[in-house]
């Protein structure tokens, strides 16, 4: 039972993983745009 859980979790963590990796991605690429005179 606490495997399949921790598999859950695992998922969760590495989709969330994406996302953030996604999301400094713009981010720095909008930094990027402002910071160039």
């Amino acid at each position: 039972q606490w495997r399949r859980a921790m598999f859950t979790l695992f998922q969760f963590n590495d989709h969330m993983l994406r996302l953030m990796g996604l999301i400094s991605m713009t981010l720095g690429i909008i930094l990027l745009y402002y910071v160039r005179p």
